[in-house]
């Protein structure tokens, strides 16, 4: 990648730090004229990351919005099935918590 490329790629999609957080993952020459610079580290390699890292994002946040509404589902179908349970108990219950919690606020 180009210094072109990248300088747009970090105006218009992420930031450098952000980036520069993947270069970890790379080695370091330890001798020669390259002492302290990264071995073979490309700057499309870090774009590619950050891609990656967004997707993985993207993915983990829909997994937990389904496990929320699965959870909630089947608490709702306990809570129905329970004869004990008329949901006005749960109201109260909630009430009474939040008014605790104001008082030790």
């Amino acid at each position: 990648m180009n210094e072109a490329e990248a300088r747009h790629f970090l105006q218009e999609h992420n930031y450098y730090f952000k980036l520069a957080a993947y270069r970890g993952n790379y080695v370091k020459n330890q001798y020669g004229p390259n002492a302290g610079k990264y071995d073979r580290l490309d700057f499309a390699y870090l774009e590619e990351l950050s891609k990656i890292d967004m997707e993985l994002r993207y993915l983990i946040m829909h997994m937990c919005l389904d496990i929320e509404h699965q959870i909630k589902v089947m608490l709702m179908d306990r809570i129905e099935k329970n004869p004990e349970e008329d949901g006005y108990g749960i109201v109260r219950e909630f009430d009474k918590e939040e008014q605790c919690r104001q008082k030790n606020t």
